[in-house]
């Protein structure tokens, strides 16, 4: 006997670590991860967005899987495999360059140009451990961490790593910016939108956050009542200058643009949109829903806003 009737096909429930993929996508996704592990033989668990994998000489352990899925997300599915085997293949072949820089930690000359200051969502150091971080509160939902940026992955500086330098992690977050600035390049673009202009920062690294460290460097990002300012991925920054009751309808767009993007990644940071003033980021309390953003600004942010002009 067999049925005359095709079976439905079971559907899939994608998790909240990769709610920006479709059913389809999150189901290529995982195939193309187990074709992978497959290859090279070796067993694996998930467990919410981290991949647990079996012990190894691969230097594959824990591995957090929602930024390649992000990247993914922006590719044909067919080529979801080829973008997992470069990901983790590189992350094997970093393996013995860690290994051979583990030797020479004490040696502040020899790591040093590896060091950077890197931005980070506020709640890394629950799964981190603030007690395993140096770093520190850089504004709402951010925290600024000192890292070695290794050719194949990006890791924290210990604590107990900083005794044999002899530097203070003022220092050490200043050599930090300053090595992110020397190394990485950003592309800067001014584009004019519905209504508003705004800048635009944009790299193929990870460190385009890193804009809000030097904004001095950049006049044109500051107006005279300061800037509006986004971070929403590892790889963009936007910018809007304020001078004017254009701001009106700037928010509203640039809204929108912070959490569209977070949500797009890859290597989402905050959807959360600031005020530069006075050398200090104030968070702007905003949410939406189906009914529009629900904006809800500080006194000082008024106050600001009855200043401005046409």
């Amino acid at each position: 006997m067999f049925s005359l009737f095709k079976r439905k096909r079971p559907k899939i429930k994608v998790p909240q670590w990769a709610s920006f993929l479709t059913p389809d996508q999150y189901e290529a996704f995982m195939a193309a991860i187990r074709a992978y592990f497959s290859e090279i033989d070796l067993g694996f668990r998930e467990i919410d967005g981290v991949l647990e994998a079996d012990p190894n000489d691969r230097g594959l352990s824990n591995l957090g899987l929602q930024n390649l899925a992000q990247i993914c997300r922006q590719l044909d599915q067919k080529e979801y495999l080829e973008v997992v085997r470069g990901h983790f293949n590189s992350l094997s072949q970093g393996d013995a360059f860690n290994v051979e820089f583990e030797r020479v930690l004490q040696d502040f000359d020899k790591v040093k140009k590896y060091l950077a200051l890197r931005l980070y969502p506020q709640d890394i150091l629950e799964t981190l451990g603030r007690e395993n971080a140096i770093g520190k509160d850089f504004a709402e939902g951010l925290f600024a961490m000192l890292v070695f940026d290794l050719p194949t992955t990006v890791r924290n500086v210990k604590p107990e790593e900083l005794a044999p330098w002899n530097l203070s992690e003022a220092e050490l977050f200043a050599i930090g910016i300053r090595n992110v600035k020397y190394n990485y390049p950003f592309s800067i673009e001014h584009h004019q939108l519905e209504g508003f202009g705004c800048w635009f920062v944009s790299g193929d690294h990870f460190f385009v956050p890193n804009i809000v460290f030097d904004l001095q460097s950049y006049p044109q990002f500051l107006g005279a009542n300061g800037a509006i300012i986004a971070i929403p991925h590892r790889h963009g920054a936007i910018i809007y200058p304020i001078e004017n009751l254009e701001l009106i309808q700037a928010m509203h767009g640039f809204m929108y643009m912070a959490q569209g993007m977070f949500q797009e990644g890859p290597g989402s940071l905050t959807d959360r949109v600031y005020w530069f003033h006075d050398g200090t980021f104030e968070n702007l309390d905003y949410d939406i829903s189906n009914e529009g953003i629900n904006f809800r600004p500080s006194e000082a942010f008024v106050k600001m806003l009855g200043t401005l002009s046409n």
